[in-house]
C-alpha cells in the first residue's frame, strides 16, 4: 500500500491480490486434505474479507503520511500483532520453545511499522503501549482463554435450512450452524476447556454430538466434535 501512488491504486492492487491468492491457497490444499473440495466451505468468510480489503487498502494508503492519522490507521494492525506476540510469549513460557519464533516475529513487525510509519518518539511510544495496555487489561478481566472458529461434523450429513442446535445453557461454550447442506459447518466459541454435549434437531431427526475443547502437549488448543450415539 505504501508504495502505491494513489489511494485508489492501493485499493485496486490489494483487492486483486487477495481475490486471486485466496482461492489459489484453498485450491492448492484440496489434493492434500481429507476434506477435499469441502475446504472451500471456509472460503465464504475469506471472500467477505477480500471485499473488505478495497476500502481498507484505500484508507491504509494514508499511513505513508507518517502523522497522527497514520498512527490511528495502524492501531488495529498493531493491536492484532500485539495480541499475537503476547499470546505466543505466554505459550512459550508454559511450553518452551513453542511459538517463540512467532512471538519475536510479531514483536519485530510492531517495531518495524512504528519505525517506518510514525515520525516522532511520542507516536512510537503510544503506538507500542496503547495496544499492549489494552491486551493486558483484557487478559486480567476477561476469560482465561477464548476459542472461536468453524468446524465440520464428523459424519456425512445433510441438514436443511430449518436445522437448529440445542445445547444446555452455558457461558463457557456455544455452537451455531454457520452453513447447512451436504457439508454442514458449525461455528464454535468457547472460553474454558471441557466437553459440552449438544444436539442438532432437523425436523423429526435428532443427532447427538459432543464438543471437546482440549489442550495439546505443545499448549495449543484443540477443538473436536465427536458423535455421541
Amino acid at each position: 500500500m505504501a508504495n502505491c501512488k494513489t489511494p485508489l491504486d492501493s485499493a485496486l492492487k490489494t483487492f486483486v491480490f487477495f481475490l486471486i491468492s485466496q482461492p489459489l491457497i484453498y485450491l492448492f490444499q484440496v489434493p492434500f486434505s481429507s476434506m477435499g473440495w469441502g475446504l472451500f466451505g471456509y472460503y465464504r468468510f475469506w471472500f467477505l474479507l477480500t471485499l473488505a480489503t478495497f476500502p481498507a487498502a484505500y484508507i491504509g494508503w494514508y499511513i505513508r503520511k507518517k502523522n497522527w492519522l497514520s498512527l490511528l490507521i495502524l492501531l488495529p494492525v498493531l493491536w492484532l500483532l500485539t495480541s499475537d506476540y503476547v499470546g505466543c510469549f505466554r505459550s512459550a513460557f508454559r511450553h518452551f520453545p513453542h511459538l517463540i519464533v512467532t512471538a519475536f516475529f510479531c514483536l519485530g513487525q510492531v517495531l518495524l511499522y512504528l519505525y517506518t510509519f510514525t515520525e516522532n518518539l511520542i507516536q512510537k511510544i503510544l503506538g507500542f503501549f496503547i495496544p499492549l495496555s489494552v491486551i493486558v487489561i483484557m487478559m486480567l478481566i476477561g476469560p482465561r482463554m477464548e476459542v472461536s472458529g468453524t468446524n465440520y461434523l464428523p459424519d456425512e450429513l445433510y441438514l436443511s435450512e430449518n436445522a437448529a442446535v440445542v445445547m444446555e445453557q452455558t457461558d463457557k461454550a456455544k455452537v451455531e450452524i454457520s452453513q447447512s447442506g451436504e457439508m454442514p459447518v458449525l461455528y464454535v466459541t468457547a472460553t474454558e476447556l471441557g466437553e459440552y454435549p449438544f444436539s442438532i434437531v432437523d425436523g423429526e431427526k435428532t443427532y447427538h454430538y459432543i464438543l471437546v475443547i482440549d489442550e495439546n502437549d505443545n499448549g495449543s488448543t484443540r477443538v473436536d466434535i465427536i458423535r455421541a450415539d
